[in-house]
């Protein structure tokens, strides 16, 4: 039974390095912030969003979702349906990232960058939507902090816009994932008709607001 408890906390040890990636190093950062200047147009100087043109802000998302995401535009797994032209704009921008390395740069520097509270525009019932919170749980963490393990990112910071505009491209279709390529994807499209009308949603996100952030502990 130890044995394989080490196992499986070895394993998780291994996958976490992974999907954390190194630090940047000197020439990579500079190298990112040349590269990031590609998304500026949209996202902001600071990373901060502009719903004007439906781009989310990037700023502190962690790299191992955002260079996932990068990848998915790049193999048409996102940005691919003709009703959904912000994404395929970001499809377009995506393929100018043309080998990992800068990916994973782009995404690094992203996730070093201060988060932005973006504008709360909804107001919903706390209570109800920490019990419809529950079919998140699983995929995005107890906290709203995301999981690498099953690719569901954190829901913290996503403005409140953004966040049910994809509920409804997954709810109509628009955003749809390939179940062998894109598992991610797939669980969400099958979840998110679960979320029965709007005001679910805006529960789940004002209960989401409610969540305190952990505090990490101090350093001696």
């Amino acid at each position: 039974m130890i044995t394989r408890r080490l196992r499986l906390l070895a394993c998780v040890i291994f996958l976490g390095a992974i999907l954390t990636g190194p630090a940047l190093s000197a020439d990579d950062h500079s190298r990112a912030r040349t590269l990031f200047t590609l998304c500026t147009a949209c996202h902001g100087q600071k990373a901060e969003g502009n719903p004007a043109l439906m781009a989310p802000s990037l700023a502190g998302m962690p790299a191992w979702y955002t260079s996932r995401q990068i990848e998915k535009f790049n193999a048409g797994l996102r940005g691919n349906h003709p009703k959904d032209v912000h994404g395929m704009q970001m499809r377009s921008m995506a393929r100018l990232l043309t080998t990992s390395n800068d990916i994973a740069a782009v995404a690094a520097f992203l996730e070093d960058m201060k988060p932005r509270a973006g504008k709360r525009e909804v107001r919903g019932d706390p209570d109800a939507g920490k019990t419809a919170y529950i079919t998140c749980m699983a995929c995005h963490g107890p906290n709203a902090e995301g999981n690498p393990l099953t690719g569901g990112p954190p829901l913290r910071h996503l403005e409140d816009w953004y966040f049910m505009a994809q509920i409804k491209k997954y709810q109509q279709g628009i955003r749809y994932a390939d179940p062998v390529r894109d598992p991610q994807g797939a669980t969400m499209a099958a979840i998110a008709p679960l979320l029965q009308d709007d005001q679910m949603v805006k529960d789940i996100i004002t209960y989401i607001r409610t969540i305190p952030v952990p505090v990490p502990p101090e350093t001696k």
